[in-house]
């Protein structure tokens, strides 16, 4: 009896036990999310219908972004169904020009879940117009330059031996321009952005104008290696036979690399300009840039283009003034302003012959100076190190005026030919200075503040030729001489008619004609008129040791 009792209440217990309420396990939510289309297919390129999607979700909220060419007019919602309309842009430019089909997307996420839905957009493919043969007008330019940039078919505009020929002088005042080939490229040669495309053809003007032209682009569009000028890179192309109006060519520079010229931002692979002409529009035109944000990017600004790797020009004439406003980029090296009245920055193997620049370089816009680069030349800028250039037969006649700008304790160059050489047996021959080249600094003490100015050459850094060259323009610095910091040697000057620094280079200077002045900037009663007795003296700046290896043969004393 006692066990039968034991049982019940152990049995009692358990019942009890069983019967009291247990916990409640939470079951994790699963949000969800989705959309009634997982592609758009088969968009019409022009005028396409608005499109309709459901968004569907039990999260708090959602949010959708979508590509650049498509508009969303709802971008975020609650939880529910949400109804959204899709615009997407058309896709075609006009009759004349085909325009590739393009891929899209919208992303959809909420409740950490996402969907995607892709657009497919057609093309247009323009229908087969006659053979132009060439550009007659100021709308066949525009739409060449979109042709061009997108990468389209450029028959309509060649002629039999496949070259784009400019069959009338165009005027571009009032229009709105983008430069042909509106690509981006850096200093080596490498494209920036697939999308945009170089010109890589033949352009010849025969003999014609382009009128008016004014490209100042916003900053905000700038990237790295944007280019800027009728033309934006050439890459094994050539442009020849032209002469282009400037109104005004100007940028406000971001932190980025640029490439300035009249004719075109930049020229690389084997481009060869020839027998082109850049005019002015008034006495207000010029190409101009303006560094409107903090940095040490390189820009590389010239009458006829900006940058040049391994391409030539030839026979090409620049008449319109250049301007420089630098007052954050304190670099003196490649990352630096590179301005020249033909060319601005070189890489490669470079040619540059029978070329003239009758415009002023730096100089003053109002009361304000626009001339701060450290590498400033009557013709070219710079060559980067280890590059070579032949120069042949140029003439500079355009005074050159510049300063280094305040935040700086690097060094400028000014030269009327070249401003830096940096490779190995250039060639300088048959070449003419004609115009002052000045270094003007308010603020003249300060060793550190240095100012190579040149008649030929501002700076150079291994051996290299200057032959048969002539100097008639006054060189005047405001850094005339600075001491050298190693003690007991004195003063020495930082100007020279052939070289202002030849750098310790077993450089040669042969059968030159050595005309001109030499001297102080702001005391013209301490210059110097170079005469047959003295011109030896003035040859070179820098100190006795960096001149000690440089060899004289045959120069002479010449006047105008």
């Amino acid at each position: 009896m006692k066990r039968l009792i034991l049982i019940s209440a152990l049995f009692g217990a358990f019942m009890a036990a069983s019967c009291e309420k247990q916990p409640v396990q939470d079951t994790p939510k699963v949000n969800v999310l989705t959309v009634d289309r997982t592609v758009i297919d088969n968009v019409a390129c022009q005028n396409p219908a608005p499109e309709e999607i459901i968004i569907t979700t039990d999260a708090t909220n959602w949010i959708a972004k979508a590509s650049k060419f498509i508009t969303l007019d709802k971008e975020t919602g609650p939880a529910g169904a949400t109804t959204v309309t899709i615009t997407i842009e058309s896709n075609y430019k006009d009759e004349a020009t085909s325009m590739p089909s393009r891929t899209g997307e919208i992303m959809i996420s909420g409740g950490g879940l996402s969907q995607k839905i892709t657009v497919n957009q057609l093309g247009y493919e323009a229908p087969v117009s006659p053979n132009l043969g060439g550009i007659t007008n100021a709308e066949e330019l525009m739409r060449f330059a979109d042709a061009v940039n997108l990468g389209n078919d450029l028959t309509r505009w060649k002629d039999e031996n496949e070259q784009i020929k400019l069959l009338a002088d165009i005027d571009l005042t009032g229009m709105t321009w983008v430069p042909i080939g509106n690509a981006a490229i850096d200093r080596d040669g490498v494209l920036q952005n697939e999308d945009v495309k170089p010109f890589t053809g033949v352009f010849d003007g025969c003999g014609h104008k382009i009128k008016g032209l004014t490209y100042t682009p916003d900053p905000t569009t700038l990237g790295k290696g944007s280019a800027l000028g009728l033309f934006g890179v050439l890459y094994g192309a050539t442009v020849k036979n032209l002469t282009v109006e400037v109104g005004r060519i100007y940028a406000e520079c971001p932190n980025v690399i640029l490439n300035i010229g009249g004719i075109a931002g930049a020229a690389h692979n084997g481009s060869v300009i020839s027998n082109c002409t850049v005019n002015i529009v008034n006495d207000q035109s010029m190409i101009a840039c303006k560094q409107v944000e903090t940095g040490t990017t390189a820009n590389y600004i010239g009458g006829i283009v900006g940058a040049m790797n391994a391409s030539s020009i030839e026979g090409c004439v620049n008449n319109c003034p250049i301007k420089i406003n630098n007052t954050v980029n304190s670099n003196n090296g490649a990352n630096s302003y590179h301005v020249g009245g033909i060319f601005g920055f070189g890489m490669g193997t470079l040619s540059a012959k029978n070329c003239v620049n009758n415009a002023e370089i730096g100089g003053m816009i109002g009361e304000e100076f626009w001339g701060d680069s450290p590498r400033l030349g009557g013709l070219i800028g710079s060559v980067h190190n280890d590059q070579v250039i032949t120069i042949e037969n140029c003439i500079n006649n355009g005074k050159v005026l510049c300063t280094i700008i305040t935040t700086s304790d690097k060094s400028s160059r000014a030269a009327g030919i070249i401003a830096y050489i940096g490779g190995e047996n250039s060639l300088i021959k048959g070449c003419v200075n004609n115009a002052d080249v000045c270094f003007i600094r308010e603020d003249a003490t300060g060793a550190e503040y240095k100012a190579y100015v040149g008649g030929f050459v501002g700076q150079v850094n291994k051996a290299i030729t200057i032959e048969e060259c002539e100097n008639y323009g006054a060189l005047l610095s405001d850094r005339w001489f600075y001491k050298e910091f190693a003690e007991g040697e004195g003063e020495y000057p930082a100007m020279g008619v052939a070289f202002a620094r030849p750098n310790k280079t077993a450089s040669v200077v042969k059968n030159c004609k050595i005309g001109g002045k030499i001297g102080p900037y702001s005391a013209p009663d301490k210059v110097v008129t170079l005469d047959a007795a003295n011109f030896n003296l003035y040859m070179l700046g820098d100190t006795f040791d960096a001149r000690k290896n440089i060899v004289f043969e045959g120069n002479v004393f010449a006047s105008k």
